[in-house]
């Protein structure tokens, strides 16, 4: 007889709870918090042996947030940091940072990325990297696109 292994759902995101200050009223797309929470998680992802290439330190502003990359050996991550809504009646004051692993383009011409496995070690640095806010989730795919 053969032990079944059941396998989990990998996570592909944290929402964080920032304080009120990094969301002021005329800034429309939450980029001083998406910044704020951009220069945290490139202090902690140095700490945890990432290296964070020049043209992306401090991250990249975008139309809906702040565009984010590390790497960690031969792996390159890409974070997307926006505003994520809370629930209706509630202070508004969520960012969601979604993560994976990406190739560069030539690359992806000759193969898929690598999978992020339900055991991969970015999902407790990004687990840990949530635990320095005053509240944090992890979602999965199904959750992130049920509640997003």
């Amino acid at each position: 007889m053969t032990a079944h292994r059941t396998m989990t759902e990998p996570f592909v995101a944290v929402v964080v709870t920032v304080p009120d200050e990094y969301f002021p009223d005329e800034d429309d797309i939450c980029l001083t918090a998406g910044r704020y929470v951009c220069a945290k998680l490139e202090t902690h992802l140095v700490q945890h042996g990432h290296t964070i290439p020049d043209w992306v330190q401090g991250g990249c502003d975008e139309d809906r947030g702040v565009y984010f990359e590390s790497q960690l050996n031969e792996t390159t991550f890409q974070y997307t940091i926006c505003f994520f809504p809370g629930s209706p009646g509630t202070t508004q004051n969520q960012m969601l940072i979604q993560y994976d692993a990406v190739l560069p383009f030539l690359k992806r011409l000759f193969r898929k990325p690598p999978e992020l496995l339900p055991d991969h070690p970015i999902h407790e640095t990004i687990r840990s990297f949530g635990n320095l806010f005053s509240d944090s989730r992890m979602l999965t795919q199904a959750q992130f696109e049920r509640e997003y």
